[in-house]
């Protein structure tokens, strides 16, 4: 009885080893059984396959008996070494377990390994070590650092401003560009909505990244006027969502570009288109432009005065362009369009709800025009009210938005221009003395047209060119009767008068040259020589095409009564016909027809 339990006890012990070795040749992992003097007593199947494969001799294929501490430190790496102190804290019983990654150099180039050691749970001791591959993780691992690394260059790199905002709608990164654009420091934006941002100047751009994260849409060159820390600024501003591959995620991208340069060059280049800037010879314009040189260096506050349409806003952008504020913003605000309140919300701003209709936050011309200037049309029109704040803003540079009681500063040079005489206002009490002091510090006197009727051949041409390059037409000139005519009115409107009529010319005109029945016919009426006449066209728009039964097939009769009916106007027949005036010419030529003396040449 005693021998079958003997018997017994070995089958136990040599199903228990059987065990333990088909437990360590399954593993993945190459594995070194050591004892408590780092001897090794067994190691697993894919050890000896990797040391085969990489030339080992037979004993350290076989493993058993091998000193692991003396074989594996003979290299003298200092990493070696560390995992061999860590190994030795495992025996001692000093370190619970010990994890180190390593690589491993084969002709294939660099393998990664992470080797891990757990104490042997034996009354001898010993520990497991155990050798798995990582190298797909750690190549998974670097690619990612390298790919986060050239996103870091793009973001960093970018001109643009970039924000990448979370789930939650918060700010997760900002590049540098950023936080130059809006005068921040990162910590003062990371985690924050743009509504919490500078006095929620940039709040409109929630409800866009609100729109991506929930909705996944995206918004293009979104406009925004923002007054921050740096400055008014004007923004365009780009949203779009960031979708994470196979999962009903969004995280959004927010990119703003600074504009104000661009925004403050077109405002320029259209006020420029509106009265063709300071063009002529004539002694009073050369007096202005020699005025403008002097004053404009100067921060003092200039006055313009002139008749309407003379380019009051012309004389006052280039007094900006020419001053030490030229980088600086340069607003204009015409004060007789609007009433009161807004008028001085328009130049000082309003706060939520301090009138009927003020519902959000709003920026004044004064604030957006900080660092440059402000151009204030129309100043004879404003009421007494408007003129006291006026007054303190020129005398202490203070001003309070409406229904705010903090003060603000205000740091724009003022121009300001009327075509009224203040000096009789003031006179007659509807135009405070001190305040007309206040503006008429240098005054610039603008010509009107008819006092330098010399510059007027010059004004029009430039504004031939002008039409030429907006309407996309190829008027040569403007003919020497025509420019005779153009000289011989008074032109009450102005240069603005005399740019509309060089407008509604080239409008009647289908030629190369301006005639003088192109011009408006009270022009040519009043202003024609003695004995001359000329047909003009009344000062309506082209007629419309009247009913006509087009044929597919155009002849001869039918091309023949069309002109007759439109006085052989080629433009008002080819609509009628419904074709093109190239195909009008086109069967012209193939019928052997030709325009009438009585109509005149072109296509009018």
């Amino acid at each position: 009885m005693k021998k079958v339990k003997k018997d017994q006890g070995l089958s136990s012990s040599l199903d228990h080893e059987s065990f333990a070795r088909s437990v360590l040749d399954s593993q993945i992992a190459r594995i070194a059984v050591i004892d408590c003097n780092g001897k090794i007593i067994a190691v697993n199947e894919p050890w000896r396959r990797f040391a085969t494969e990489n030339g080992a001799g037979p004993d350290t294929v076989h493993g058993v008996g091998i000193d692991y501490f003396a074989t594996a430190g003979a290299s003298g790496d200092p990493d070696v070494q560390k995992a061999l102190d860590g190994i030795r804290e495992v025996l001692k019983g000093t370190r619970e377990v010990f994890s180190q990654e390593y690589c491993f150099d084969i002709p294939e180039g660099k393998f990664w390994f992470e080797m891990f050691v757990t104490p042997l749970r034996m009354p001898q001791g010993g520990a497991v070590i155990a050798h798995q591959s990582i190298d797909e993780r750690k190549r998974a691992e670097l690619l990612i650092l390298q790919q986060r690394a050239h996103l870091n260059a793009i973001f960093q790199g970018a001109d643009e401003g970039i924000f990448a905002i979370a789930s939650s709608g918060h700010i997760a990164r900002i590049n540098d560009p950023a936080l130059k654009m809006l005068g921040l420091k990162r910590e003062q934006a990371i985690g924050k909505t743009f509504a919490s941002l500078i006095g929620g100047e940039l709040a409109d751009l929630d409800t866009h990244v609100r729109s991506s994260l929930h909705k996944g849409k995206s918004t293009r060159d979104l406009s925004l006027e923002v007054d921050l820390p740096v400055g008014f600024r004007v923004f365009l501003c780009n949203v779009r969502p960031l979708e994470v591959e196979g999962l009903d995620y969004y995280e959004a991208l927010v990119v703003i570009r600074d504009i104000s340069r661009l925004y403050a060059l077109q405002r320029e280049v259209e006020d420029q288109r509106s009265f063709g800037d300071l063009i002529g010879k004539s002694v009073r314009l050369r007096e202005v432009n020699n005025l403008i040189i002097k004053v404009a260096p100067s921060k003092t506050t200039v006055l313009l005065l002139g008749e309407s349409g003379t380019g009051k806003g012309i004389i006052a952008s280039l007094v900006h362009k020419y001053s030490e504020r030229k980088d600086g913003p340069f607003v204009a605000v015409n004060c007789a369009a609007l009433s009161d309140t807004l008028l001085q919300s328009e130049l000082f701003g309003h706060v939520r709800g301090a009138f009927t209709g003020a519902v959000n936050d709003r920026i004044g011309r004064f604030q957006r025009a900080h660092g440059g200037t402000i151009f204030l049309d129309e100043i004879g029109d404003i009421s007494p009210a408007v003129q006291v704040t006026l007054l303190r803003v020129l005398e202490e540079k203070q001003f309070e938005k409406l229904g705010d009681a903090r003060t603000l500063t205000a740091d724009a040079r003022v121009i300001a221009a009327t075509n009224r005489n203040l000096y009789a206002q003031v006179q007659e009490g509807h135009f405070r003395e001190d305040l007309f002091y206040r503006l008429n510090v240098v005054t610039i006197h603008i010509p009107p047209l008819r006092d330098r009727k010399e510059d007027i051949p010059l004004l029009a041409d430039h504004f031939r060119i002008q039409f030429n390059r907006e309407l996309g037409t190829r008027v040569e000139k403007i003919s020497a009767e025509t420019i005779h005519i153009l000289q011989e009115h008074n032109w009450p409107g102005n240069v603005r008068e005399l740019r509309n009529a060089i407008e509604r010319a080239f409008i009647m005109s289908r030629g190369p040259v301006l005639l003088p029945e192109h011009l408006p016919r009270e022009e040519v009426q009043k202003h024609t020589p003695s004995g001359r006449s000329y047909t003009t066209s009344p000062a309506i728009s082209p007629p419309l095409p009247v009913p006509f039964p087009v044929r597919r097939k155009i002849d001869r009769e039918i091309l023949e009564a069309t002109l007759q009916q439109w006085s052989w106007n080629i433009v008002h027949a080819a609509r009628a016909l419904g074709v093109t005036r190239q195909y009008i010419y086109y069967l012209l030529k193939k019928f052997n027809l030709s325009r009438p003396e009585q109509y005149g040449q072109g296509d009018v």
